[in-house]
């Protein structure tokens, strides 16, 4: 948006005359500052009514764009989730069959180990250890590599949390920070008008002063 110098203008002209109240201590400061914040008042209104105006083709295009993307993609989506459930399963199963063999074949190098061992500490020589130790490394080989989980190319596989809140009060109280708490200041000052001792906030009566406006009219912008 770029403002015109009208808008210009007005926004000069509401600024001055909220420059001429300095303070608000008589009843003629005080027709004095109400004609100024109703002057402010109205220009904020009219550049906000302008913002709406102008802003609403783009918003409404912009749902018709999200709204257009997500019809198409969502079946695709559907298939990427279905497929990553499945290769999950699948790898979740894997890797249990894999710790079980790799369990085993752990197993097998212990006692692989303590034969070694065991033979190393019955060698009368050097000559039968160094057979030994021969032996013990063909042994090795022969149990072959430690089983790994097979991925295909392009694939990449992470362990990650599956999980739903069953208490979030719970939660709230021993981890703060994995709560946001959002303040609803609406029902918050109904329960202060009904004179409710509002427990966590600090209140005070305050006064404050608003202004009548006419009907806002837009202010014009060049897009």
């Amino acid at each position: 948006m770029v403002w015109t110098d009208q808008a210009e203008e007005l926004k000069s002209n509401a600024l001055s005359i909220s420059a001429l109240v300095v303070t608000v201590n008589n009843e003629s400061a005080q027709a004095l500052a109400v004609q100024a914040q109703i002057e402010v008042r109205s220009v904020v209104n009219r550049a906000e009514a302008a913002r709406v105006l102008y802003k609403a083709p783009y918003l409404a295009r912009n749902k018709q764009i999200d709204a257009s993307h997500g019809d198409w993609v969502r079946p695709l989506l559907s298939e990427d989730l279905r497929l990553a459930e499945a290769l999950g399963n699948y790898q979740e199963r894997e890797r249990a069959k894999k710790a079980h063999a790799q369990a085993c074949h752990n197993q097998n190098l212990l006692e692989c180990e303590r034969e070694r061992e065991a033979a190393c500490a019955a060698a009368a020589t050097d000559e039968a250890r160094d057979l030994i130790m021969e032996e013990y490394s063909r042994n090795v080989r022969d149990l072959g590599p430690r089983p790994e989980v097979e991925q295909a190319k392009g694939q990449r596989v992470s362990e990650d949390w599956d999980w739903d809140v069953t208490d979030i009060h719970l939660l709230a109280r021993a981890f703060p920070s994995a709560v946001e708490i959002k303040v609803r200041r609406s029902v918050v000052k109904e329960l202060l008008d009904a004179g409710v001792k509002v427990v966590g906030i600090n209140a005070r009566k305050v006064t404050k002063s608003s202004v009548i406006l006419a009907k806002t009219r837009v202010i014009e912008v060049d897009t």
